[in-house]
């Protein structure tokens, strides 16, 4: 890209672009100051929790003939009858109560009473922990959830949501996005009574403007779905500048936009003969991805991640780190795939309550292997399981319904991918709509299968947007 007589006004914008970012983007982190390096600290609030909607799928007990043990200190008799749930709260046979629509009871012994959330979903019964616990971190609503009733908050075992978002794994020593800045966090071990310690992470931030609305947008994703947010590495995006250097210096001059994105991607792979190729570039383009957009607040809209590649290289993976490095409306993103956490819940999206969900997949989504002209007609919002760690993946099911009436749908996985370069489907199971989801209405995701040699049923509802 050194002619600029052939070469259009964008493209020379491009070239123009990555220098001036070189000396100062990813090459520094902002921390914060000494008062804010402090750890505040912050009783937790006990609450009852009784919204059954809003009951994170990893909390609930599916019912069949007692409570699970972790719910009480013993065994306690439950028995169905039609739409009944008829529950001896004490084991002793006198203290019954009959059940038709969610209620939060005291059930256990003396020495142990425990509030549970008792509710119905289709046609099983539910139990979860009635206690949550919340405090205002940073002007947020934080809540934490002891889903084992131990009136403890255990790090790997019990959650926490920051805001309307989805209930995600509570991490001792975590992050949490409040969507101005980002918090690191522990529970206080020795306190009597549930405390957060909280405090600005330092690090956190990229010197620039661009790459933090990138972050920035990212994390309010993530937050959204129950995931840990990333905070900036200025290694990867260093990295991420050489990629985005090899490929400008190895695209022709004088393409179209559209085939300069084209080119783009079909230098993701580095090769050693050719000009600008370093280590580090090669890395970058190997293992992050390359989007383009004319504005950085766009590139993580919802909409815009369908694919179950896609996602996976977003929110499935475990890293807490990204790099981002940008040229005009080329972005390269690098956030490694990390080690597993012993804490690796599914992540679904749309995500449990999620609301504003978009109707439609983007237009040039990758076809299904056996209808390559799949995409020719509008198509719905794709719905994603990943992170299925312990189901027996042959009898997996996973449907879409409105109103009662199940929705059309194609599904893949692991077993039957998307297309067949893709052999794992991402270790995503996938829904695509075949017609788009209706504007401002409510849908029910239900996913069936074996889980750890007992049948399980997750069953949840999000709603879409204009």
């Amino acid at each position: 890209m050194c002619n600029s007589k052939h070469t259009p006004l964008w493209q020379q914008a491009i070239g123009s672009a990555l220098l001036a970012i070189l000396p100062t983007t990813g090459l520094a982190a902002q921390g914060g100051d000494s008062d804010e390096s402090k750890f505040h600290r912050v009783v937790l609030e006990r609450v009852t929790f009784r919204s059954s909607e809003r009951v994170p799928l990893f909390a609930e007990h599916q019912l069949e003939n007692v409570i699970p043990a972790a719910l009480a200190g013993k065994d306690i008799p439950i028995s169905i009858r039609g739409k009944q749930l008829v529950v001896d709260i004490d084991g002793s046979g006198k203290a019954v109560r009959r059940l038709s629509r969610p209620e939060v009871l005291e059930i256990g012994t003396r020495s142990r009473i425990s509030q549970v959330l008792l509710y119905r979903k289709l046609s099983h019964w539910y139990a979860c922990s009635g206690n949550a616990y919340t405090a205002k971190v940073d002007k947020t609503t934080v809540v934490f959830l002891d889903t084992d009733l131990d009136d403890k908050l255990r790090p790997n075992t019990d959650l926490v949501r920051v805001g309307k978002g989805a209930f995600g794994p509570h991490h001792q020593n975590g992050l949490l996005w409040t969507g101005k800045r980002m918090i690191t966090y522990r529970i206080d071990p020795e306190a009597e009574t549930p405390t957060l310690l909280w405090r600005k992470q330092e690090g956190s931030r990229f010197e620039q403007a661009k790459p933090n609305i990138v972050l920035d947008k990212l994390n309010d994703l993530r937050t959204s779905i129950g995931v840990q947010p990333l905070i900036a590495d200025t290694d990867l995006a260093h990295a991420c500048y050489l990629h985005l250097n090899y490929v400008l210096a190895n695209v022709p001059d004088g393409l179209k936009r559209s085939e300069f994105q084209k080119a783009a991607q079909e230098h993701r792979r580095e090769l050693a003969s050719k000009p600008g190729f370093t280590r580090l570039g090669r890395d970058a383009g190997k293992n992050g991805f390359m989007d383009f957009a004319k504005k950085p607040e766009v590139l993580f809209q919802p909409g815009r991640w369908g694919m179950a590649a896609d996602r996976f290289r977003i929110i499935a993976r475990e890293s807490r780190r990204l790099g981002v490095s940008m040229a005009a409306f080329v972005y390269q993103i690098w956030i490694p795939l990390g080690r597993p956490r012993r804490s690796s819940l599914p992540i679904f999206l749309p995500a449990p309550g999620q609301e504003e969900v978009p109707t439609l997949s983007r237009k040039h989504d990758l076809a299904p292997d056996q209808q390559p002209r799949f995409y020719d007609q509008p198509r719905g919002f794709p719905i994603t399981v990943h992170r299925l760690d312990g189901w027996t993946d042959t009898d997996l099911e996973l449907s879409l319904a409105r109103g009662g009436k199940t929705v059309d749908a194609l599904f893949f996985s692991p077993e039957a991918p998307l297309k067949a370069s893709y052999a794992s489907n991402y270790n995503a199971q996938m829904l695509i709509p075949t017609k788009p989801l209706k504007r401002r209405k409510l849908y029910r995701v239900t996913l069936t299968g074996t889980h750890r040699g007992q049948p399980r049923t997750f069953s949840w509802t999000f709603k879409t947007g204009k």
